[in-house]
Protein backbone atom coordinates (compact mmCIF):
# COMPACT_ATOMS: atom_id res chain seq x y z
CA UNK A 1 0.00 0.00 0.00
CA UNK A 2 1.20 3.36 -0.96
CA UNK A 3 0.23 5.13 2.00
CA UNK A 4 3.59 5.05 3.34
CA UNK A 5 5.46 7.14 1.17
CA UNK A 6 6.83 10.53 1.82
CA UNK A 7 5.12 12.17 -0.75
CA UNK A 8 2.09 11.03 0.56
CA UNK A 9 2.76 12.57 4.41
CA UNK A 10 4.18 15.84 3.08
CA UNK A 11 1.77 16.41 0.43
CA UNK A 12 -1.66 14.80 0.88
CA UNK A 13 -1.63 13.32 4.39
CA UNK A 14 -4.99 12.52 4.21
CA UNK A 15 -7.27 14.80 3.27
CA UNK A 16 -5.90 13.34 3.38
CA UNK A 17 -11.77 12.41 2.69
CA UNK A 18 -21.05 6.55 2.50
CA UNK A 19 -21.64 3.34 0.95
CA UNK A 20 -24.64 1.25 2.44
CA UNK A 21 -22.28 -1.51 2.33
CA UNK A 22 -19.58 -0.08 4.03
CA UNK A 23 -21.25 -0.44 7.56
CA UNK A 24 -21.24 -4.20 7.28
CA UNK A 25 -17.39 -4.41 7.32
CA UNK A 26 -18.17 -6.44 11.17
CA UNK A 27 -14.49 -7.65 10.72
CA UNK A 28 -12.96 -4.16 10.98
CA UNK A 29 -12.53 -1.94 14.33
CA UNK A 30 -14.06 1.11 13.38
CA UNK A 31 -17.57 -1.41 12.79
CA UNK A 32 -16.68 -3.26 16.52
CA UNK A 33 -16.31 0.75 17.96
CA UNK A 34 -19.35 1.61 16.55
CA UNK A 35 -21.23 -1.17 17.90
CA UNK A 36 -19.45 -2.01 21.20
CA UNK A 37 -22.40 -0.78 23.02
CA UNK A 38 -26.17 -0.89 22.67
CA UNK A 39 -26.50 1.87 24.67
CA UNK A 40 -23.65 4.12 23.35
CA UNK A 41 -24.95 7.21 20.82
CA UNK A 42 -22.74 8.40 18.24
CA UNK A 43 -22.65 12.35 17.40
CA UNK A 44 -23.35 13.27 14.01
CA UNK A 45 -19.72 14.15 13.48
CA UNK A 46 -18.07 11.17 14.63
CA UNK A 47 -20.75 9.32 12.38
CA UNK A 48 -19.40 11.01 9.56
CA UNK A 49 -15.89 10.29 10.22
CA UNK A 50 -16.98 6.35 10.91
CA UNK A 51 -18.86 6.27 7.23
CA UNK A 52 -16.20 8.00 5.37
CA UNK A 53 -13.08 5.32 6.96
CA UNK A 54 -15.10 2.36 6.30
CA UNK A 55 -15.41 3.51 2.39
CA UNK A 56 -11.67 3.82 2.29
CA UNK A 57 -11.21 0.41 3.83
CA UNK A 58 -14.13 -1.00 1.61
CA UNK A 59 -11.70 0.48 -1.61
CA UNK A 60 -9.24 -0.71 -0.50
CA UNK A 61 -10.01 -4.26 0.36
CA UNK A 62 -11.11 -4.27 -3.37
CA UNK A 63 -7.91 -3.93 -3.67
CA UNK A 64 -6.88 -4.81 -7.92
CA UNK A 65 -10.40 -5.58 -8.79
CA UNK A 66 -10.94 -2.19 -9.29
CA UNK A 67 -8.85 0.05 -11.90
CA UNK A 68 -7.93 3.61 -10.70
CA UNK A 69 -10.98 4.69 -12.45
CA UNK A 70 -13.40 2.52 -10.24
CA UNK A 71 -11.87 3.26 -7.43
CA UNK A 72 -12.14 6.87 -8.22
CA UNK A 73 -15.65 6.75 -8.85
CA UNK A 74 -16.45 4.54 -5.62
CA UNK A 75 -14.60 7.03 -3.21
CA UNK A 76 -15.62 10.24 -4.77
CA UNK A 77 -18.97 9.42 -3.58
CA UNK A 78 -17.85 9.43 -0.20
CA UNK A 79 -15.52 12.17 -0.42
CA UNK A 80 -18.76 14.85 -1.63
CA UNK A 81 -20.76 13.46 1.64
CA UNK A 82 -18.37 13.94 3.81
CA UNK A 83 -15.69 16.59 2.93
CA UNK A 84 -16.67 20.84 2.59
CA UNK A 85 -14.77 21.32 -0.72
CA UNK A 86 -15.66 24.88 -0.58
CA UNK A 87 -14.88 25.74 2.69
CA UNK A 88 -11.54 24.08 2.51
CA UNK A 89 -10.39 25.90 -0.66
CA UNK A 90 -11.66 29.24 0.85
CA UNK A 91 -9.28 28.54 3.89
CA UNK A 92 -6.29 27.46 1.57
CA UNK A 93 -6.53 30.81 -1.20
CA UNK A 94 -7.83 33.27 1.56
CA UNK A 95 -11.32 34.62 1.71
CA UNK A 96 -10.40 37.75 -0.47
CA UNK A 97 -8.40 36.09 -2.72
CA UNK A 98 -11.78 33.33 -3.21
CA UNK A 99 -14.35 36.29 -3.34
CA UNK A 100 -11.77 37.98 -5.83
CA UNK A 101 -12.35 34.70 -8.20
CA UNK A 102 -15.16 35.24 -10.65
CA UNK A 103 -18.15 32.67 -10.54
CA UNK A 104 -16.87 30.33 -13.28
CA UNK A 105 -13.23 30.53 -11.45
CA UNK A 106 -14.30 29.41 -8.10
CA UNK A 107 -16.63 26.45 -9.90
CA UNK A 108 -13.59 25.49 -12.08
CA UNK A 109 -10.62 25.15 -8.92
CA UNK A 110 -13.85 23.30 -7.00
CA UNK A 111 -14.41 20.52 -9.72
CA UNK A 112 -10.50 20.07 -9.92
CA UNK A 113 -9.34 20.50 -6.47
CA UNK A 114 -12.15 17.75 -5.25
CA UNK A 115 -10.60 15.34 -8.09
CA UNK A 116 -7.55 15.84 -6.88
CA UNK A 117 -8.56 15.08 -3.26
CA UNK A 118 -10.24 11.79 -5.06
CA UNK A 119 -7.69 10.92 -7.04
CA UNK A 120 -4.69 10.89 -3.93
CA UNK A 121 -7.35 8.41 -1.96
CA UNK A 122 -7.51 6.34 -4.93
CA UNK A 123 -4.00 6.18 -5.18
CA UNK A 124 -2.82 5.66 -2.06
CA UNK A 125 -5.27 3.79 -0.60
CA UNK A 126 -5.72 0.58 -2.87
CA UNK A 127 -4.42 -2.44 -1.51
CA UNK A 128 -5.70 -4.16 1.73
CA UNK A 129 -3.11 -5.24 4.66
CA UNK A 130 -4.84 -5.90 7.76
CA UNK A 131 -5.69 -2.34 8.48
CA UNK A 132 -7.76 -0.62 10.66
CA UNK A 133 -8.96 2.71 12.01
CA UNK A 134 -9.63 3.08 16.02
CA UNK A 135 -11.65 5.80 17.53
CA UNK A 136 -9.44 7.46 20.24
CA UNK A 137 -11.40 11.26 21.23
CA UNK A 138 -13.87 13.85 20.07
CA UNK A 139 -13.98 17.03 21.46
CA UNK A 140 -15.62 20.52 20.56
CA UNK A 141 -13.49 23.73 20.09
CA UNK A 142 -14.18 27.18 21.07
CA UNK A 143 -15.83 27.95 17.65
CA UNK A 144 -18.47 25.09 18.03
CA UNK A 145 -16.19 22.34 15.32
CA UNK A 146 -15.65 18.81 16.30
CA UNK A 147 -12.20 17.42 16.26
CA UNK A 148 -12.22 13.46 15.71
CA UNK A 149 -9.05 11.80 16.45
CA UNK A 150 -8.15 8.08 15.32
CA UNK A 151 -5.35 5.95 14.89
CA UNK A 152 -5.07 3.67 11.91
CA UNK A 153 -3.17 0.44 12.11
CA UNK A 154 -1.02 -0.93 10.01
CA UNK A 155 -0.14 -3.80 11.66
CA UNK A 156 1.91 -5.30 8.81
CA UNK A 157 4.30 -2.23 7.86
CA UNK A 158 7.16 -0.41 9.97
CA UNK A 159 5.30 2.59 11.02
CA UNK A 160 2.57 0.66 12.76
CA UNK A 161 0.09 3.50 13.13
CA UNK A 162 -1.16 6.82 11.80
CA UNK A 163 -2.62 9.72 14.20
CA UNK A 164 -5.32 11.07 12.44
CA UNK A 165 -7.16 14.52 13.56
CA UNK A 166 -10.55 15.23 11.41
CA UNK A 167 -11.75 19.00 11.83
CA UNK A 168 -15.35 18.96 11.07
CA UNK A 169 -18.25 22.11 10.93
CA UNK A 170 -21.62 21.89 11.10
CA UNK A 171 -22.82 22.85 7.56
CA UNK A 172 -26.60 23.44 6.63
CA UNK A 173 -27.34 19.82 6.04
CA UNK A 174 -24.66 17.62 8.02
CA UNK A 175 -21.29 17.71 9.71
CA UNK A 176 -18.90 18.45 6.96
CA UNK A 177 -14.65 17.16 7.35
CA UNK A 178 -13.07 20.16 5.96
CA UNK A 179 -9.44 19.76 7.31
CA UNK A 180 -7.40 16.68 8.44
CA UNK A 181 -4.26 16.39 10.08
CA UNK A 182 -1.80 13.21 9.66
CA UNK A 183 0.22 13.05 12.82
CA UNK A 184 0.03 16.69 13.35
CA UNK A 185 0.83 17.99 10.17
CA UNK A 186 -2.34 19.90 8.77
CA UNK A 187 -3.06 19.75 5.56
CA UNK A 188 -4.90 23.03 4.89
CA UNK A 189 -1.79 24.46 6.25
CA UNK A 190 0.30 22.54 3.66
CA UNK A 191 -1.63 23.46 0.55
CA UNK A 192 -1.96 27.02 2.01
CA UNK A 193 1.28 27.81 1.63
CA UNK A 194 1.46 26.08 -2.19
CA UNK A 195 -1.27 27.59 -3.58
CA UNK A 196 -0.96 31.37 -2.04
CA UNK A 197 2.74 31.33 -3.77
CA UNK A 198 1.30 30.23 -7.24
CA UNK A 199 -1.38 32.71 -6.99
CA UNK A 200 0.31 35.23 -6.20
CA UNK A 201 2.17 35.09 -9.62
CA UNK A 202 1.29 36.69 -13.01
CA UNK A 203 -1.59 34.25 -14.50
CA UNK A 204 -1.14 32.47 -10.68
CA UNK A 205 -4.71 30.75 -11.27
CA UNK A 206 -4.43 29.14 -14.63
CA UNK A 207 -1.18 28.27 -13.23
CA UNK A 208 -2.82 26.53 -10.50
CA UNK A 209 -5.16 24.55 -12.38
CA UNK A 210 -2.35 23.62 -14.35
CA UNK A 211 -0.16 22.21 -11.76
CA UNK A 212 -3.27 20.63 -9.69
CA UNK A 213 -4.00 18.59 -13.15
CA UNK A 214 -0.39 17.38 -13.68
CA UNK A 215 -0.81 15.98 -10.05
CA UNK A 216 -3.81 14.08 -10.78
CA UNK A 217 -2.70 12.76 -14.38
CA UNK A 218 0.22 11.28 -12.12
CA UNK A 219 -1.64 9.85 -10.09
CA UNK A 220 -3.84 8.18 -12.66
CA UNK A 221 -0.71 6.57 -14.34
Amino acid sequence: MKILSNKFYTCFLIFFLSFGNSIALAETKIKAESTASATEQISAPKKVVIDFQNALLDAMKQGESLSFQARSKQLEAAILKSHDVIKSLRTIVGSKQWKGFTEEQRAKLSKVFTKFIVSTYAANFNEFANESFVFVSEHTTKKGNVIIRSIFEIPESKRKKVTFDYALKKSADNWKIYNIAADGVSDLATRRSEYRRILAKEDGFNSLIAIISKKIDNYAK
